[in-house]
């Protein structure tokens, strides 16, 4: 037998917090002082790469200190047969839904009518 730990490698997916194969890089570091500064953030990379586990220990590291975080997967909300008005109403669903402002009683009566959503295009 052998005393040394196994190791389980994730393939796919964001690595939790406490996975003892992450790790960090400067990205880390930068991405983090970056948004602590309030600066818009991008993160671009091939797939596989470890932008969701990035994302994943920089929430955790900012919200340590209090700073509210949301992670909003556009992907969910649609990009086929959805009109802009509807694009944006599910953006801002997901930006209540992350940040908890509503209770559940309070969701149901807070319904916008989206038509009244303007759009503005340059």
């Amino acid at each position: 037998m052998s005393s040394e730990p196994s190791l389980i490698y994730q393939v796919g997916g964001s690595l939790s917090l406490d996975n003892p194969t992450y790790v960090k890089r400067k990205a880390d570091d930068k991405l983090y002082n970056s948004l602590k500064v309030g600066e818009f953030c991008y993160v671009l990379n091939s797939r596989q790469m470890g932008k969701s586990s990035l994302r994943v220990q920089t929430m955790q590291r900012l919200q340590q200190e209090g700073i509210t975080c949301a992670a909003i997967d556009i992907t969910v909300i649609g990009t086929q047969a959805v009109t802009p008005q509807q694009w944006y109403g599910g953006l801002i669903r997901s930006i209540v839904n992350s940040f908890e402002f509503w209770t559940l009683d309070k969701k149901e009566v807070f319904a916008f009518d989206l038509r009244e959503l303007t759009i503005y295009a340059s």
